[in-house]
C-alpha cells in the first residue's frame, strides 16, 4: 500500500513537471497577435488582460489604462491577452515553476536513495559513529564559512 502511494506521488510530481515543461515550450512559441489590435478592440471578445499574475477583465473603462504596448500576445488558449513585458514575466514564472518541480523530484529521489542505503546498512558506519557527521562535514569547503559553522556541531544520526 505504501509503495503504491509513493509511486502515485512520483507520478503526480512527474506529470506536474511535464505540464510545466509544456507551458514553458508553449510560451516560447507564441507569436504576436496579427493586425496589432489595441486592447480596446478586444473588449467584445470577453477576454482578460494578464500582467504579473494579475488578471483583469477587459472592459471599455479599463482597456486604455492597462497597457500602451502595441504588441500583444494571446495566452491560455486565447482566453487571456498580455503585452510584451507581461509575456516576459509569464515566461520567467513558467521557468520558476519548472525548476521548483524539478527540485522537488530531486529531493524525493535523494530521500529515496538515502533510505535505500540505510536499509542495506551502507551508511551504518556514519550513523554509528558519534561524531561521524561532524567529521564528514569538516572536509567540505562550504562548511568552513562562518555562517555555516553550526554544521560542525551537529550530532550524529544515531542520536536523533
Amino acid at each position: 500500500m505504501i509503495h503504491d502511494t509513493r509511486l502515485l506521488c512520483y507520478l503526480f510530481l512527474a506529470h506536474t513537471q511535464y505540464t510545466y515543461m509544456t507551458n514553458v515550450h508553449d510560451l516560447g512559441q507564441l507569436t504576436p497577435v496579427e493586425g496589432s489590435p489595441s486592447l480596446c478592440q478586444l473588449v467584445e471578445e470577453d477576454i482578460s488582460f494578464a500582467f504579473n499574475v494579475e488578471y483583469t477583465q477587459l472592459t471599455g473603462d479599463n482597456c486604455g489604462d492597462l497597457s500602451s504596448n502595441p504588441v500583444l500576445y494571446f495566452i491560455e488558449d486565447g482566453a487571456v491577452v498580455t503585452d510584451a513585458p507581461g509575456l516576459v514575466i509569464e515566461k520567467q514564472l513558467a521557468w520558476v515553476d519548472l525548476m521548483e518541480a524539478t527540485v522537488w523530484l530531486f529531493i524525493l529521489f535523494s530521500i529515496e536513495l538515502i533510505v535505500r542505503l540505510q536499509d542495506r546498512g551502507i551508511t551504518r558506519a556514519l550513523a554509528g559513529d558519534q561524531k561521524g557527521l561532524s567529521r564528514t562535514l569538516q572536509g567540505v569547503p562550504w562548511v568552513e564559512q562562518p555562517e555555516l559553522s553550526f554544521l560542525k556541531q551537529l550530532p550524529s544520526l544515531s542520536s536523533w
